[in-house]
Formats: structure tokens, sequence, C-alpha cells
């Protein structure tokens, strides 16, 4: 069946609805539908789609106590946004941080043993346990031991102050020992020379920080250099105690078979 062809009339009302519909009822703006949840009404021909932004809470900050050396539990992650209208977007919240860790404390610490000429001492820079330094003399303050007859005074291995010492000290016995040894070696050497009279020896007396006896007989043209030398090697001599000289009795030198003796003369 051929359709009949509208009326003029009518093709004209169908005209005239529309544009009522499109401007004459809403002031000529496109009529806008809200959204159901609050969200902004989408532009006609757009869909109703939201424009709204969701806010979500942000992260809380781990604390950062706790026991020494622990690090504080990272903090909780904010919850993401409500959406807005339809087609928003949630807001994302931040991470917590984790709390700073709690001072590390120290110990146990083991017993430093140190070898002589160190001690122990705390170095923060290295350790919180004791270690072995060097020791600095210049930082003590010694006292000043008064020892009895017969004491020296002597620093130990690996120590700063001087203490009381019975005897001798090792410096004092080995400076006598030398001592004696070339004394010996002057004697020998210095009566070398036969003698002929009794004027041609002479009786030395010594006397110093070494030993002090009652007199050895020399050849006399050498006597001062003798005496010179012992004087001079007596200097080994000055951490031992003054020598007691001995009860002497009267000795005189002469001369028997070409050498210098002693002997016991009249006053």
């Amino acid at each position: 069946m051929n359709a009949r062809p509208l009326a003029p009339s009518t093709v004209l009302c169908l005209a005239l609805g529309a544009a009522w519909l499109s401007s004459g009822a809403c002031g000529d703006r496109a009529l806008k539908v809200a959204g159901a949840d609050g969200g902004q009404p989408g532009a006609a021909g757009d869909g109703a789609g939201g424009g709204g932004a969701g806010g979500g809470v942000a992260g809380t900050t781990g604390a950062g106590t706790g026991s020494a050396g622990t690090i504080g539990a990272a903090g909780t992650t904010g919850a993401a946004g409500a959406g807005g209208g339809l087609g928003g977007k949630g807001g994302a919240g931040s991470t917590g941080k984790g709390g700073a860790g709690g001072s590390q404390a120290c110990g146990p610490c083991p017993a430093p043993l140190c070898k002589q000429g160190y001690m122990s001492v705390v170095d923060p820079a290295v350790s919180c346990c004791p270690v072995c330094r060097p020791i600095d003399c210049r930082a003590v303050d010694c006292a000043d031991p008064k020892c009895p007859p017969g004491d020296h005074l002597e620093t130990p291995p690996g120590t700063c102050c001087p203490v009381c010492v019975a005897g001798p000290s090792e410096a004092c016995n080995e400076g006598q020992q030398s001592y004696q040894s070339l004394r010996q070696q002057l004697i020998e050497k210095y009566n070398a020379s036969a003698c002929k009279l009794d004027s041609d020896c002479t009786l030395v007396v010594e006397q110093n920080a070494c030993v002090s006896d009652c007199g050895t007989a020399i050849f006399a043209a050498l006597a001062s250099q003798y005496d010179s030398s012992l004087k001079s090697a007596s200097a080994d001599c000055a951490s031992c105690p003054p020598p007691d000289r001995p009860p002497c009795v009267f000795l005189v030198a002469l001369c028997s078979n070409g050498q210098c003796v002693s002997g016991t003369g009249s006053p």
C-alpha cells in the first residue's frame, strides 16, 4: 500500500513542536538532569556523568619509639576517597612513614687484655666497649715516693710512675759491672811500666758513684790519667745509691818486684 503524504499543515505543526522543546520553556538552555548521587549533571547528549572528586584521608605516621634498635611500624595507608557523582574519581590516601629506630644499647663488653705499654680506655669513635690504647704518660700525674735506705726508684715497663724497689736497680748493676771491668783494664795498663823505687808508685783513692775504697797503688807518672778515666766511667752508676766507704787501715804504695802494690804502713 502506498503511504499518504502529510498535509502541509501537519508538517508545520511538527516543526513548531520541536522548536518549543529545545528553546521555549527553559529560556533557550539545554535541558540537564542531575545525577542520582549528587554529581554534577551531565551535559546534554553526554550521559549522566559525575564530576565531583572524592576526599581520601591521609595515612598516619608510625610512631618511632619501641625497644632499642627497632624501627617503628610503617603508617597505615589512607583509604581511597568515596566517589563523587557518576564518573567521579576517589582520592588516594598517602602511606604513613616508619618511625625512627631507638638507640642501640652497649654491651656486654669483653674485658680487654692490654699488653705492656697499653691501657684500657673507651674510645667512642671506635666502640662503646673498652679497647687497648698506648699509654700517654704526659697526662699522668705521678706521686714522688720516698724510698727507704737500700731501695731505689724504678718505673716498671708499661707504666708511667716510679715505685720503690728493694736493692740496686738493674741500671745500677749494669753500671757497676761496666765500671769494675774498665777499672781492671786500667790497672793493668797503667802498671805495665816497671817501677824501681817506692817513689815510682802512688796510692789513688776512689770515691765516686760506683765505688768507695781505701786506695790502689798505681805507677805515679800515670796516676792522674787513671783517676780521670775512672771518674768518667762512674757516670754509669748515677742510679745507684751512694756507696759506703769501708773502714780502712793506713796504706802506702810500694814497689815490689818491679810492680806497684799497696801495703800497710805506719801513720
